[in-house]
């Protein structure tokens, strides 16, 4: 009659047709039945030929390898001999009796050469079985058929009450591969495979059949008497032999990197108002090395639930009689039978959501150096689909998965965050590998906050004295320069013209000065910091307000109508302390990585922050923004003003007061590349404010237990206040530095003038929650009141720039 009957070892389960298996413990007899289905091919050219480049699931967009391109093989990492045990968890029905069997069996995975002396990889089926509950062999008869299921998903653990095998990948590549070298599947990484069959002449992909048949027979050497062997199948024209074999769960990736940038590139798209470009040949390039891979995904999961539960259906009235009275069974002993068109159902263990995406991270065991016009090698990671028949609706940013290259940037020996080098919301089917090169052009940039100074600048970068340092990370705010121990302290004031030697109109000519890095090297609450200086061959610059605008919000209080930079209160997000306020402009004007460009950004405010309630060592007031939308520099940020920014004065909680410091506090800017592939090149206003609210504005975006993630690029700056007559002022309430000189700073109350024109301050000043913004600063901050002699503010800070022109490298 052709009916498929399955048997399995593991756990046996018994339950009737409307019964869940929870319902039905068994006892546990330890049975053993030998088994044997032969040998097996697993070779990988035929374990991933299942879906060809033409097979279409929602616009699958990499392509299967070709007839003569190099495909992973089986390794034997276990034993170092030509077989290693191949695990396997096993499910077995039979007709005979209402019971899910399930069991564990380790076969071998041999090495084996065939008669044209090419290597084949095979597995040997053969072996005892252990059931954690038999079958009752007394209704078993000869030539009996029976259905099962293997699964080699090796490392896994049984959950005997739900069915289900929990497999996490563990193995993961740890470098990249050659052209000649060959994924060791085993060894080199963790892939699951599962046993059937194709009943298609040509193995189509719809022909794939999963499971095989087996055939009872007597065996007086089994414990149990019986054993099961294989009966071949056939395919579609009844005749040619349809064999077992081994197809891959979940998708493989190969990710070929190549990086096209140019040994020497024109600089005919720089910004001719960089203050160093005149000093360019050619557009400056970089030297990278490769330190691993992060890949984070909505749609994907390496930990997968194999769940064997259900592997009978309910039997047709006619069939059940017949089967009845063929095999004389009592009336009423048949309600099941093996279901042909079962698979075992693969699951996320834990579904990845938009809060909670699948975050792996592949660290090279080896740095790879990325040469100029030459392609580096192929990366490989395994991942199953979670919605492998395209149900989910791709159109918003959050979804899909994004690979991202951590980069060392060789040329400026100084971390510049991780860059993304490929998105992708396509579906990607169980049993393919898929390749793609990723062309590495824009990838290579320098990401926007990797030109900012890690924080502002103490001492004179003039050639002739060169003692300039950037101001230690661990001083309290207004903490000023101590050279005795060496200790920089948060920063030192510079006054615009006069007041201060050097002054600001001193440093912003200079085409590149030199700031050595400081390290903090004992407790920063201790009464003398040992402080460690490195020296670099880097050039940094005075910014201009284009640079600066790169990195903190794009805002304004100036009308100057010729700059015409944005329009009055832009964005409302820094003017509206209510929470959920959202504002875009597609105007912006920055400069990344040198070239001056148009850009759309926009800004989002999560929760309600008044400046008063900004009174405690915890506080946050916190700005999320999507900049650069649509570009290769795309970038989310995370504005953060952290701590006491608001000292009350005494009993006025409204009002501050200034002469209290507030050492403490920070000004924290943390930034994710995002990049334009896939879905980010194209992206509308409600796109990106359903992205910002739904995931960038979710703490496990940027932390994991409250840890930096390791994609995220963050700065932490001081926020000093300044001197009013020389007395310290706002200390930890109002940040603010320079940025260059220029002919076109000035508006009603500001002079114009002709002799490098005024500079600018880029602030925030917490007040009323509106204080960021850049402006021309007053006559006077620009004046000669420096001192206790004075009368008003004294100075602003610096904070370098890098140059685009980097001579010594």
């Amino acid at each position: 009659m052709g009916i498929i009957l399955l048997g399995l070892g593991g756990s046996c389960r018994q339950e009737s047709p409307d019964q869940p298996a929870s319902e039905h413990p068994q006892e546990q007899k330890g049975g053993v039945v030998y088994l044997d289905l032969g040998d097996i091919e697993v070779d990988a050219e035929v374990a991933l030929s299942n879906v060809s480049s033409t097979t279409q699931a929602r616009g699958i967009e990499l392509k299967t390898p070709g007839a003569g391109q190099k495909l992973p093989t089986f390794g034997f990492a276990a034993t170092g001999q030509s077989e290693e045990p191949f695990p396997v968890v096993l499910g077995m029905v039979g007709y005979s009796q209402n019971i899910d069997c399930y069991a564990r069996a380790t076969w071998k995975l041999i090495k084996g050469t065939d008669k044209a002396g090419k290597t084949r990889y095979f597995v040997r089926a053969k072996g005892p079985m252990q059931f954690d509950q038999e079958p009752d062999f007394s209704k078993l008869k000869e030539g009996e058929n029976w259905h099962l299921h293997a699964l080699y998903a090796p490392g896994g653990t049984w959950d005997a009450t739900t069915a289900t095998w929990k497999f996490q990948a563990k193995k993961t590549v740890t470098k990249l591969y050659g052209p000649n070298e060959k994924l060791t599947i085993g060894k080199d990484i963790d892939i699951p495979f599962i046993l059937g069959y194709n009943k298609e002449l040509n193995n189509a992909p719809s022909g794939w059949n999963e499971g095989y048949t087996l055939v009872a027979a007597r065996d007086t050497k089994s414990p149990s008497g019986w054993a099961f062997g294989m009966k071949i199948l056939t395919k579609k024209d009844g005749k040619t032999p349809a064999y077992p074999r081994f197809k891959m769960q979940g998708s493989l990736y190969a990710f070929k990197l190549r990086n096209n940038m140019k040994v020497n590139e024109p600089k005919t798209d720089l910004d001719p108002d960089e203050l160093t470009y005149s000093l360019l040949t050619y557009r400056p390039t970089y030297d990278y090395s490769l330190q691993g891979f992060f890949v984070e995904s909505t749609q994907a999961t390496t930990a997968v639930s194999y769940s064997f539960g259900k592997l009978r259906m309910p039997i047709p009235e006619a069939m059940r009689r017949n089967i009845v009275q063929a095999l004389g069974l009592p009336e009423g002993s048949v309600n099941l039978i093996a279901n042909p068109a079962y698979t075992i159902k693969a699951t996320a263990t834990t579904v990845p959501t938009r809060a909670n995406p699948t975050r792996l991270y592949y660290k090279l065991t080896d740095s790879i150096p990325l040469k100029r016009q030459t392609t580096t090698g192929t990366f490989y990671f395994w991942m199953n689909e979670v919605d492998e028949q395209a149900t989910v609706n791709t159109n918003d940013l959050g979804y899909g998965t994004s690979v991202y290259a951590d980069l060392h940037n060789k040329t400026l020996s100084r971390r510049v965050g991780m860059t993304n080098v490929y998105h992708t919301t396509k579906t990607h089917k169980s049993g393919a590998v898929y390749t793609t090169t990723v062309n590495l052009e824009e990838e290579l940039r320098l990401n926007p906050m990797a030109r900012m100074g890690d924080d502002y600048l103490v001492g004179d970068p003039r050639p002739a004295v060169n003692n300039a340092r950037f101001a230690r990370r661990g001083a309290g705010n207004e903490i000023g320069e101590n050279n005795t121990p060496g200790d920089p302290g948060s920063g030192q004031l510079y006054a615009a013209f006069r007041g201060t030697s050097p002054s600001l109109q001193d440093l912003d000519v200079i085409k590149g000065f030199s700031v050595a890095y400081t390290d903090d090297l004992t407790p920063s609450n201790v009464a003398t910091p040992q402080v460690g200086i490195r020296y670099s061959k880097l050039k940094w610059n005075v910014p201009d307000l284009y640079d600066v605008f790169s990195v903190f919000p794009y805002s304004t209080w100036d009308g100057n109508s010729k700059l015409q930079i944005t329009p009055k209160h832009y964005p409302g997000i820094l003017y509206n302390p209510e929470a959920g306020v959202f504002d875009g402009f597609d105007k912006e004007q920055v400069r990344l990585d040198g070239k001056r460009m148009t850009v759309t950004s926009y800004y989002y405010r999560k929760t309600k922050v008044v400046y008063t309630a900004q009174d405690q060592n915890l506080s946050k007031s916190v700005i999320y923004a999507f900049r650069f939308v649509g570009t290769p520099y795309a970038t989310v940020f995370r504005y953060t003003e952290s701590g006491r920014w608001h000292v009350p004065n005494g009993q006025f909680s409204n009002v501050s007061n200034d002469l209290y410091p507030s050492r403490e506090s920070r000004f924290i800017i943390d930034s994710k590349s995002i990049g334009n592939h896939g879905v980010f090149q194209h992206v509308s206003r409600d796109q990106a404010k359903e992205f910002l609210e739904n995931e960038v504005a979710k703490d496990e975006f940027w932390e994991e237990n409250g840890t930096q993630r390791g994609e995220i690029l963050r700065r932490f700056l001081h926020v000093n206040g300044d001197k009013v007559s020389g007395k310290a002022s706002g200390v930890g309430q109002r940040m603010h530095f320079w940025t260059r000189r220029n002919l076109e700073h000035y508006n009603s109350v500001t002079i114009r003038r002709p002799n490098g024109g005024n500079p600018g301050i880029y602030y925030d000043t917490r007040s009323e929650n509106s204080g960021i913004r850049w402006a021309v600063p007053t006559p006077r901050v620009l004046g000669t009141q420096f001192g206790p002699a004075g009368g008003g503010a004294t100075g602003s800070y610096i904070l370098p720039w890098l140059s685009v022109s980097q001579p010594n490298l």
